[in-house]
């Protein structure tokens, strides 16, 4: 027996360091919707009252550099959905008359004028929740809030609003939802203000897409007044990598094959956007899980799966998080999986922020999607595979005048895994593509990441700390190799004028905010 266990053990070894091959030259076809999108895929999702802690004082100038770090890679406006569970119980001043319940949280006119100003430092964009669910008997909460945005210029900035949360939270069918809550306040907000007019109309706002999707999007494509007044409505999903107590190996192991199977489902007569209105990695145990939710294993869990995400056809993925923290004292080994969190205590100035393994895939992302085109016409690409393999996952994006492209490839296993792939027939005259590695020390760190070898570890600025390096392959034939160590991500960029710069390696990011 132990003869056969260690043959066993060798012949494992042997596949486990084989070659894995992939073609670019001939992609799986997409299974669900064919949509393009733009480099900005990455976005927020913030909470109401979470929006005023980005204005902490001491902490508002890096938290705003860290908006300016992906808007300056993706040249578009960075997205942020504002709403969350919190939307249904946040009211405007907590004014008598504007709601039927006051709730111990409210925003007021400093709040949003803050917001809007916000969005004229850095380029944002806005989709705003608004709460629905307490206000059936009270249409005109609603409406007031609405108004607030428009008096503070929030709406300037916006494009559009999020009518509910979570139908499913308080036991409402989805169809009940739609002609009962979403379309009433639809209805009275187009009517009474004509400024939202222009804005998309969110809604589903649903982490059981499964079950409601094909409802939501029949019932809101064919209503009348959707119709009559060609009304722009978007679908927001809010679904999670995984939910409750799970492990690291269990959340590295996602996305499954069938994750977003629920698109097919939609309504062939529902042709507007389908987004990730409010996602992250693990949701049911308050925001995340330690040892899991914020270590590097959540980076490469989240390259992984907004990659796909973009494949199946979904247009945005909104990140939730962004939180103030009154205790930053070992803030690195807090649960919570916010992209990053920012310090509400005394010491604000030492360490005004603790940027997340999160904020380190979406930098990635962005750079990846940067690449390939400042516009939304980027194709998500899944390779055919030339051998059996779950151990590596890799993606493309090419803009569809195939001039550049951009390869992600990632290594969730223990295991140092070489890696070739053939471009597509429009890139195999180039010769050579540069890598930028997200690494960390372990799978389980919260210190010592890196994107192209540079860390946001101690940052007071929000700019990241380091010189930027950068490594280049050549191919042969189109073809690519490359050595993928084990826990670690590439981003590979091809074509271009950077593969052509000697000194790119020398480059240091330094992105500003705009003035």
């Amino acid at each position: 027996m132990a003869s056969g266990a260690c043959l066993l053990i060798f012949v494992a070894l042997i596949v486990l360091s084989s070659q894995q091959q992939f073609d670019f030259a001939t992609p799986k076809p997409r299974p669900h919707r064919q949509t393009l999108i733009a480099p900005n895929y990455m976005g927020f999702s913030i909470e109401w009252n979470d929006m005023a802690s980005i204005f902490t004082p001491g902490a508002q100038k890096p938290v705003t550099q860290l908006f300016a770090n992906l808007q300056t890679l993706s040249k578009q406006p960075v997205l942020i959905r504002i709403g969350g569970i919190s939307e249904d119980n946040v009211w405007l001043d907590g004014v008598p008359g504007r709601n039927a319940t006051v709730f111990p949280f409210s925003i007021n006119m400093t709040v949003m004028n803050n917001i809007a100003q916000l969005a004229t430092q850095v380029p944002i964009q806005y989709l705003a929740g608004l709460p629905t669910v307490h206000s059936m008997n009270n249409v005109n909460a609603t409406v007031a809030f609405m108004q607030a945005m428009v008096d503070s210029k929030m709406i300037a900035h916006m494009t559009g609003v999020e009518l509910g949360n979570e139908p499913h939270n308080f036991g409402i069918p989805v169809g009940t939802y739609v002609s009962n809550y979403w379309m009433p306040m639809l209805q009275a907000i187009y009517n009474n203000i004509p400024a939202s007019k222009p804005l998309q109309f969110a809604g589903l706002s649903s982490y059981n897409p499964q079950d409601e999707m094909a409802t939501w999007t029949q019932t809101v494509s064919t209503a009348p007044f959707v119709t009559t007044n060609h009304i722009k409505t978007l679908a927001t999903v809010h679904t999670y990598g995984t939910y409750g107590n799970v492990s690291l190996q269990t959340l590295l192991g996602l996305p499954s094959p069938t994750e977003f199977d629920y698109i097919a489902s939609a309504s062939a007569t529902y042709t507007d956007d389908i987004i990730l209105g409010e996602t992250n990695s693990i949701i049911g145990v308050g925001g995340g899980i330690q040892g899991v939710s914020n270590v590097f294993g959540s980076a490469l869990w989240s390259l992984d799966f907004y990659a796909y995400a973009a494949w199946n056809g979904l247009g945005s993925a909104r990140l939730h998080g962004v939180m103030g923290a009154a205790d930053f004292t070992n803030i690195e080994t807090a649960f919570k999986y916010s992209p990053f969190l920012i310090n509400q205590a005394s010491n604000v100035a030492d360490k005004p922020v603790n940027v997340r393994p999160i904020y380190y895939s979406m930098i990635a992302f962005t750079n990846a999607l940067s690449w390939v085109s400042s516009n939304q016409d980027i194709v998500p690409i899944i390779p055919s595979a030339k051998t059996n393999t779950s151990l590596i996952k890799i993606y493309g994006f090419q803009s569809q005048n195939n001039t550049t492209m951009s390869v992600i490839i990632i290594n969730k296993t223990n295991q140092t895994i070489p890696v070739s792939f053939m471009l597509p027939a429009a890139d195999q005259n180039q010769t050579s593509a540069v890598v930028e590695w997200l690494r960390a020390p372990n799978v389980t760190s919260t210190l010592g990441i890196t994107y192209a070898a540079q860390t946001f570890d101690g940052t007071k600025d929000g700019l990241p700390i380091g010189a930027r390096k950068i490594e280049t392959i050549q191919s042969v034939g189109g073809v690519y190799n490359i050595s993928m160590p084990q826990y670690s991500a590439s981003v590979i960029l091809v074509g271009g004028t950077q593969v052509k710069a000697t000194n790119a390696s020398k480059v240091v990011c330094k992105p500003r905010v705009r003035r």
